[in-house]
This record gives C-alpha cells, structure tokens and sequence, in this order.
C-alpha cells in the first residue's frame, strides 16, 4: 500500500498526460532536443576511450585546467565570507536550542559547528585543496546537503519548517553557483530533490500535497542546474575567447619575428588598414621615431599609389579567404609601392600580404605585411646625360685650383669635393621645385678600402680628423661612457669641426645629440639581453661659425710715426698741465 499522500487522482493524472502531448505536438524542435540531451549525457557520462585521448591533447585540456583553478578560487574566496555569515546562523541555533532543548536541534548545532570548521580551516589556509581535488571537495558537501535533507524533518507546522526550507534553497543554489560543475550538479541536486521528497512524504510523512511537493523540487532543481549551467557556460566562454587570444598573440609574433630575419621589416594591419603595435621596423626603414599605432597605413603612401594598395589588398583578402575548389595553397601576393620616409622622401619596397582571419576575435581580417626595401632604386640610376662622379671631381678640381690664388682664407666651393676613394654611395635629396635644384639633404656612405688598416695613416673618414685637436679627448671620453652604456647623458655640449679649404677656421654645433643605432637585421642576430650600443647616430644642429681661436687684429696697428712735422709749441698754461 502506497502512503495516503502518494494517492493521486486519475483525473489529475489524465490531464497532466494530455498537457504534455500537446506540448510535445507544438514544439518542432522538441525531438532535437531530446537527442541533444541524450548525447550530452552520454559524452558527461560515459565518454569513449578515443575522447579522453583526444581531450588531454587538443585544447578542452586547457580549458577544463583553467575551470579546476577557477573553481578553487571561488570556493576559497567563499569560504573566507561563509566563516563569518555562518556565525549568527550558529547563534541562532545555540538560543534555540538552550530555550527548546531537543536531540534534533543538537544534532543541528553540531552539523553548522562541522560546517563552520570546514570554512575556518579553507579561509585560513590549514586545509590547502589542489584544483584537481577540488571536484572531490564539491562531492563531499554535496553528500552532506543529501544527508540533511534526507533526516532533517520539516513539518508543516514545526516553528523551524520556514528556517530549513531557506537553509535549503540558499544551500542549493549557492553550492551550484560556488563549484560551477553542471555534471556533477546535476547528479547531486537531482539526489537532493529526492531525498526531499522521501523525507516528507515516507520518513516524516508530513501530509503535503504529493504534486505540490513535487512541483516545488522540480522548480529547485532546474534552478539549480541553470545558475550552475549559466555560469558555467560563462566562465568557459571567457577562458576560451583568453585562450584564443593568447595563441594568436604568440602566433603572430613568432610570425614577425620569422619575417624580420629574411625580410626588412613587418607590420600587422587591422581590419580598417590601422597599423597595430607600435611598428618598430617601419619606423626604422622611414627613419620616423613617432609611434605608428593607430595610424592608417594609407597615409605613409603616396597619394598616386593609395587606390592601388587597396585594390591590391581586396583581391588578395578574396584570393586567400575564397580559393577557388582544387587550387592548391599559393604563395603570398605581393606589389611594388613607395614609403613616404623622411622629409618626403620615397622608399620603393615589395609588399607581400597575408590575410588572417579571426584574429584577436574580429570578424573581419587583419593583413600582415612583409616588406622587403629595394636598396638599389633607392639611388637614381646613371644616364648618359649625367657626367660620372670621377668627371665631377676632377672639374672641381680644375676650380679650386684655379681660385685658391684669390684668397687664402675664404674657403672655395670645390674645397667640399675632395676625392675620396672610400665614398661607397650618395644619397641626395633635391628640390625639383627650385630654379637651380636645391640639395636639401645628403647622405654619405664611406666604406673602408682593402688593405687599410685602422689608425691615424687611414683614410677613412673620423671624427678624429675633423674636429678640433684640444676637444678630441673629452668627446671621445663621452662617446666611449654612451657606448659602454654607463653614462644616462645622450647630448654633447658643442662639438667644433674644421671648415673646407681652411683649417684655421672652425664650424661650430652647438646642439648635438646622440642615439643607438639599431639595425633591423642586427636586432634579431644579436642577443635580445644585450643593450650596449655598439654603433650611435649623432644629429648635429645649430651651426655657427667658431672665431674664438682667431687672433684678433692688434690696436696698434693703427699708430703711425709722423715724420718732418713737429708740433708747434703752445704757451697756454693750460695746456701744459693737460
């Protein structure tokens, strides 16, 4: 014989039948669900050998680490709050159970003091539970919560029914949403529910009604499941979208620091053509110190050439993302465009793009750009119509010597074109706009010729030679504590050179400035840990003309001896005493 409170009307039974066929009817996709259901309990729950292999090496390892080390963070966190909310909860039942003694409310006493102990040891770090302990841990207070609702009574007019029943909501909800464990909750609160219902309607027999019991725990349980579904899903989520930023994050700059040692430079563009990061290897190959983050790639390009890099980057975005079906992977499509360096300047350079789709989580792709300078285009190639350099230098010749006899202290413009064998390469930049071509700037490379060995009978060209004898020691005393990296001071005083075609004469800096030179290529050959400037830049300004070591022109000069006049004698007294 069933207990009284079991016995359910027929009429009851028929119509709640009747509701859930018509709402299996109206529901399309309740079939899909019910099977998406069966299949994720079958992969909780009872997961191949092939799953497991494949989980400890695919990324669901990672993520399922990174819930375990979640997890324990909550539980501690919760922990260090519970020891103190627990404490008048436990007052509460000392007050009740010295006014109303009974074994049951004992029995109570001890299990919240058991409870309170466990929350003291966690918060005090006496009990330190690993990640991978802590589903054993969730396990252990979820069998208490089944133990305490299975013999806890709860009568309907018992003074103490409404504290368990808010004792066991809160501790419900509040162990699925500490743990985040969906699997594991869904076994737990599913045992809660039933030994809820066994305790009032066959241990403690409290008379409810049986389906108002029942709809009561069924209202518990997927609460329960969705707070800890809900979070859970969340928290993943968030651990996977990190993951995927972390893997791209290193993706792309090994990528980069691949394409620095076989290119001249790399740069990672968005998905609107801004240039992400500071782009270190553009700013070398402009000579541009100002950061690029940000900056539209666009605008470092020529105006002529800016439709064409889009054309470019569209068809190949299209050829990379759509292949058409059986082409093989093709190499990266590449252009040929102009930089606008320096003082507008043109750098001609291969572009070789590659799209990368999904990139941080965009939805559109980011393009990386490998740059390969054309060094030789840099310098205008020789035509019949310009005369060569050896021509140059020997009409310069033929002028200096032809207007040093004009003045020996006025330096000649030829003086500046004296021959040198170690001149590797000139780089000018005119000004097409002026009637006479205006050089504006100018950039010497000199190489050391074979054979000529380092010291004062070298050719090359140093700093020794042209600046001034007296100032030699403490400019090369400041220059060897920047390069030993001892000194924090990167500007010198003054330096003075000596002018062309006099060399009594000197030509003041009065601002000079100095900087470590880092070539794109020597950056990834060297040791990243090593950051002594081996070679510097020195940028010199404010120049003016240094006539301090000029004897000045003596007064004396100006003092004649009068001959065959002598001044006649004056008899004013006067004058005598003056």
């Amino acid at each position: 014989m069933l207990p009284e409170a079991l016995c359910v009307d027929s009429r009851l039974l028929v119509t709640w039948l009747l509701v859930m066929i018509a709402h299996w009817r109206m529901n399309p996709t309740s079939n899909s669900d019910m099977k998406f259901i069966v299949q994720w309990l079958q992969q909780a729950f009872a997961p191949t050998p092939t799953d497991k292999a494949n989980e400890v090496n695919s990324r669901n390892a990672r993520v399922s680490e990174s819930m375990r080390e979640a997890r324990l963070k909550t539980y501690v966190m919760l922990s260090r709050l519970f020891v103190h909310t627990t404490v008048p909860v436990l007052l509460f039942l000392l007050s009740d159970l010295l006014k109303y003694p009974s074994s049951m409310g004992l029995v109570q006493t001890v299990f919240l003091l058991f409870v309170y102990t466990l929350h003291w040891a966690v918060a005090s770090s006496t009990l330190c539970p690993t990640p991978h302990q802590i589903r054993g841990v969730s396990a252990g207070w979820y069998t208490m919560m089944v133990a305490f609702a299975l013999l806890a009574p709860c009568h309907p007019t018992g003074r103490d029914a409404i504290f368990f029943l808010g004792f066991k909501i809160g501790s419900r909800l509040t162990m699925a949403a500490c743990f985040m464990d969906t699997k594991l909750s869904l076994v737990f609160q599913a045992l809660i529910s039933l030994a809820s219902l066994v305790s009032d309607l066959v241990l403690h027999n409290t008379g409810h009604d049986a389906f108002m019991l029942l709809a009561m725990e069924m209202q518990h349980f997927v609460g329960a499941m969705t707070l800890s579904a809900t979070l859970e899903f969340l928290i993943r989520s968030r651990i996977h979208a990190l993951l995927d930023v972390a893997d791209a994050e290193t993706l792309v700059s090994s990528f980069q620091h691949v394409l620095r040692g076989i290119c001249d430079g790399d740069i990672l563009l968005t998905s609107n053509l801004t240039i992400h990061g500071p782009g270190e290897c553009l700013q070398h190959l402009l000579m541009n110190r100002a950061s690029l983050h940000g900056k539209a790639f666009e605008m470092l390009l020529p105006p002529d050439e800016r439709q064409r890099f889009a054309d470019f980057i569209d068809v190949s975005t299209k050829a990379a993302l759509e292949p058409a079906a059986g082409v093989r992977a093709t190499p990266p499509t590449c252009v040929r465009i102009s930089l606008c360096g320096a003082s507008n300047t043109r750098v001609p350079a291969d572009i070789f793009h590659v799209p990368v789709p999904h990139l941080f989580g965009a939805e559109n792709p980011y393009h990386l750009l490998a740059i390969s300078v054309d060094s030789d285009s840099r310098n205008p190639p020789l035509t019949e119509d310009v005369p060569d350099m050896a021509r140059i230098l020997e009409r310069s010749e033929r002028q200096r010597s032809k207007t040093a006899s004009s003045s020996g202290s006025v330096a000649t413009a030829s003086s500046v074109w004296e021959p040198l064998p170690e001149l590797a390469g000139l780089m000018l930049l005119v000004n097409g706009s002026s009637p006479f071509l205006d050089i504006e700037q100018a950039h010497f490379s000199f190489e050391r010729p074979v054979g000529d060995e380092e010291g004062e009978s070298s050719t090359i060209p140093s700093l020794r030679k042209v600046c001034r004898r007296t100032d030699w020691e403490s400019i090369k005393r400041k220059i060897d504590k920047f390069t030993s990296g001892e000194g924090a001071a990167q500007e010198l005083r003054s330096i003075c050179f000596r002018m062309p075609g006099d060399r009594r004469r000197y030509l003041k800096a009065k601002c000079v400035q100095m900087s470590a030179f880092e070539s794109p290529h020597e950056e990834d050959s060297q040791d990243q840990s090593t950051t002594v400037p081996i070679k510097i830049c020195m940028q010199l300004s404010h120049f003016v003309q240094d006539e301090s070591r000029l004897r000045q022109q003596s007064e004396l000069a100006g003092i004649r001896e009068l001959h065959g006049r002598r001044p006649a004698a004056s008899c004013d007294p006067k004058a005598l005493v003056a």
